[in-house]
């Protein structure tokens, strides 16, 4: 019995001594700033040197779909600094941070092993949880609002007006909600694909407790995706389909989940910022920005100096929520057609591969790209280093030396 103990407590200093632990852990660490930087590069900053630098290993490792599209918005970022000239230093700024982006992904992405990657994801993902189910307590239980807790109350992003604000929704240690879902959804996506579905029947809970409507709906994805790809006969698929819409409905009668599913029901999809804004934007560009796309720079002043109306303008006082565009609409807008079309080009060439894991993550990334901004940014180096982790075969990659 000692020597189990023993042995599980050296298992766990591995997991948390690990790159794999650093990088999921790092993720949590995003609305924390430390020298104006989010916590979460700084701490992958200083692993990608650490790789590069004192072990020697000097490249990255990326895949050629993916290069594409990098170079593709790196070359059109790079000819707009001469088309907008006013707008150059934003811009110039924006390339540096995608590049940093694009060097962590690569650098990660040859260096972690999946399996010891899952391990690490599991632990963490059972502490915040834990957290949320703190939260959930004091929100359904006392009826008590709540705000994000604070694991570095001395490195918290000031400009993120949620560390002050209270909300009867549970989020554990994110600043909003749809945060947590996000983290959480590559954890279910694991638990699924490895058939622990105890495991990902709680963690699917927690999401549905968190309220967000948009991890409640790749919950749902990720589950129909799974039960499509079992071996059950046809008649059973549909049976077990039928039960889960009946435990759904019932479940969303409970008051703890009314919330969210209202959200659901009554989301406007004519005007809900995350599934339409960023197209109403695009639809109201002049032809030749809608083809070149306008180079990643500041959107608000662009709605302004163009008279585009957003219908958010009438309600949201502040300015930066008129310009909140998901992945897919930013794209269009930022990048124009080559843009999008580099995009499609990577997303083919994901569904092409023979892993069925992959086409399955790559699914739900696009669908996540439809309702979140996950482009060079944190959730941008997850996802991106998670779905080139389920790639065994390296053979579609190119090994970028310096």
């Amino acid at each position: 019995m000692e020597k189990e103990t023993i042995e599980t407590r050296l298992n766990i200093q591995k997991i948390i001594f690990s790159k794999e632990f650093l990088f999921v852990i790092s993720i949590v660490f995003s609305s924390y700033e430390i020298f104006g930087m989010s916590l979460t590069y700084v701490l992958l900053g200083i692993y990608v040197i650490y790789t590069w630098f004192i072990c020697g290993k000097r490249f990255i490792l990326l895949d050629k779909s993916f290069l594409f599209f990098m170079m593709v918005l790196l070359v059109h970022e790079m000819i707009m600094i001469f088309v907008h000239s006013s707008d150059a230093k934003t811009i110039i700024n924006n390339i540096i941070g995608a590049i940093i982006a694009v060097a962590i992904v690569g650098t990660l992405s040859s260096g972690i092993d999946l399996e010891k990657l899952k391990r690490a994801y599991y632990v963490i993902a059972v502490i915040v949880s834990l957290g949320l189910l703190y939260h959930a307590v004091l929100v359904y239980g006392l009826g008590r609002a709540v705000t994000p807790i604070q694991l570095i109350p001395g490195l918290i992003s000031h400009s993120t007006l949620q560390w002050e604000h209270s909300l009867m929704r549970p989020m554990s240690c994110f600043i909003e909600p749809q945060a947590y879902a996000t983290f959480m959804i590559p954890v279910i996506f694991f638990l699924l694909n490895d058939k622990k579905m105890i495991g990902a029947l709680a963690a699917t809970i927690c999401v549905l407790l968190s309220t967000s409507s948009l991890g409640i709906l790749m919950c749902a994805v990720m589950w129909l995706v799974v039960l499509v790809d079992s071996d059950l006969s046809l008649q059973m698929k549909m049976v077990i389909v039928v039960l889960g819409i009946a435990f759904l409905v019932a479940v969303f009668q409970s008051n703890i989940f009314q919330f969210a599913f209202n959200k659901i029901e009554n989301i406007d999809t004519s005007s809900d910022a995350r599934l339409s804004q960023g197209f109403i934007i695009y639809s109201q560009m002049p032809f030749g920005d809608q083809v070149l796309g306008i180079g990643k720079r500041s959107l608000v002043n662009y709605i302004l100096n163009h008279n585009i109306y957003v219908p958010r303008m009438k309600y949201a006082t502040d300015a930066g929520k008129w310009s909140y565009v998901t992945t897919i609409a930013g794209i269009l807008i930022y990048y124009g057609l080559a843009g999008i079309f580099s995009f499609g080009i990577f997303v083919v060439g994901q569904i092409k591969k023979k892993d069925f894991m992959i086409r399955e993550f790559i699914v739900l990334l696009v669908a996540i790209s439809f309702g979140q901004t996950i482009l060079f940014n944190v959730y941008f180096v997850l996802f991106y280093v998670l779905l080139f982790c389920l790639d065994k075969d390296k053979s579609r990659y190119i090994v970028v030396k310096f």
